[in-house]
């Protein structure tokens, strides 16, 4: 199995709206015999419009918390707390909605 490569020229598009570039080492999964140029999809579990209600993104983030035993998360994942936290694995490339700051807060995470 061969990962999909982006063209340089999407790459630079993706990158001007938001999107980070990442390198996955090669080795990393065992098919992976290069290096892969690929997208950052470390920082979300999910992406929102601004204008979805403050309650909405709230009860998202309940959800989550509550199904979060049952959600396949990487080996370095230390629980929901880091979601909302600017990290290298997990970077915040927009801000959090304010719905999901206060559910953050409100749970005595740092946001």
């Amino acid at each position: 199995m061969e990962p999909v490569t982006l063209e340089e020229s999407v790459l630079k598009k993706l990158e001007a709206i938001g999107w980070r570039r990442v390198v996955i080492p090669a080795g990393r999964y065992p098919h992976l015999k290069s290096d892969h140029m690929c997208l950052d999809y470390s920082a979300w579990p999910l992406y929102t419009r601004a204008s979805l209600p403050d309650e909405d993104a709230y009860k998202v983030c309940e959800a989550i918390h509550a199904r979060e035993k049952e959600i396949y998360w990487e080996d370095s994942y230390t629980g929901i707390g880091q979601l909302g936290e600017e990290t290298e694995a997990t970077p915040m490339d927009v801000p959090l909605h304010p719905g999901a700051a206060k559910w953050y807060r409100e749970h005595g995470f740092k946001v």
